[in-house]
């Protein structure tokens, strides 16, 4: 009888909830800030590694986007695409969610630390896609970004690390932030902190782009992002999973297939959504973000009133 009522009350105050999603969409942007920029992280912070690794001596230890053409000017970088689209998608990738993005997709404002950075759209017949300037105090080592036509790039410009190619699987590092509670756990750690798991590529190393590859959790998690106490660097925003399924998208077919026959067999589907780490607290409780990766399409569930056990997706960028 007990169980009857609960079950009758959860029903209830899902209902309520249902009523109020619409609102709470609305306001999200606006919805404790401060509180949410603690979970995802500092957007500067952000922002910052999408270009450089810096040690405490504010040296630079690895370069992530981006390959300066020009030693004379090393603060400024080159990325080779294909299309403005693709730069677009690369340039919301580089920001949290508590940034505003605006103007169809080429300015974005931070909402919590100081900054503006824009994406300028280069006029037709240029070698130049695009061109992102940066207004932002702190920001070290990046003060322009080129996008230029990949073929257009310079034969003899490679700058990178270690070359992968579609495919191909490697060992890193998973959660890296606190250990990941999920509701089924009591909020227990689900997970260990810095687990090694293993990664598939799906962009090399090529033309000012980092080596990027996703991972996936073994088990489906009825998970609250709220739980994950600082920001995990590996687990995607919802931006980092747009950029996912823009690159994957460019090869689905093999993607796929490469994918389901290796350390993740058959759980890749074009019906297949995934956690990433990303969303806000509305009045019924905390909204989290699914991805599709075939159509790029989000989803949001209220937890725990939905109960929906879905994989958690992982980015490594590098």
């Amino acid at each position: 009888m007990k169980k009857f009522f609960y079950l009758i009350a959860v029903a209830l105050f899902t209902i309520l909830a249902t009523v109020s999603c619409s609102k709470d969409e609305e306001d999200n942007k606006t919805l404790r800030n401060e509180e949410r920029i603690n979970l995802i992280g500092s957007e500067l912070a952000f922002l910052q590694n999408s270009f450089v690794k810096v040690d405490e001596d504010g040296n630079i230890t690895k370069r992530v986007y981006g390959v300066p053409l020009d030693s004379a000017n090393m603060s400024e970088v080159t990325i080779g695409v294909e299309s403005y689209e693709e730069a677009a998608v690369i340039f919301r990738s580089w920001f949290t969610s508590t940034t505003d993005i605006t103007n169809n997709g080429t300015v974005a404002t931070f909402r919590v630390d100081k900054g503006r950075v824009e994406l300028i759209k280069a006029p037709k017949g240029s070698e130049r896609i695009a061109t992102v300037k940066f207004d932002v105090p702190g920001l070290k080592e990046i003060t322009k970004v080129d996008f230029i036509k990949n073929d257009a790039w310079p034969e003899n410009s490679y700058y990178g690390y270690d070359i992968y190619y579609l495919g191909e699987w490697f060992i890193s590092e998973g959660f890296s932030g606190d250990p990941v509670s999920d509701l089924e756990s009591g909020f227990n750690p689900s997970w260990e902190k810095d687990k090694n798991i293993c990664y598939f590529c799906i962009s090399p190393n090529r033309r000012g782009w980092p080596l990027v590859a996703v991972a996936i959790t073994d088990k489906e998690y009825l998970l609250a992002w709220t739980n994950m106490n600082k920001f995990g660097k590996n687990i995607p925003t919802l931006e980092g999973g747009e950029l996912i399924s823009y690159i994957m998208n460019m090869n689905w077919e093999e993607c796929k297939s490469l994918f389901n026959s290796g350390e993740y067999k058959d759980k890749l589907t074009e019906e297949s959504e995934f956690w990433v780490y990303d969303g806000y607290f509305g009045e019924a409780g905390c909204m989290n973000y699914a991805i599709n990766l075939k159509t790029a399409a989000k989803s949001s569930y209220y937890m725990p009133l939905s109960f929906m056990r879905k994989r958690v997706i992982f980015l490594y960028i590098g």
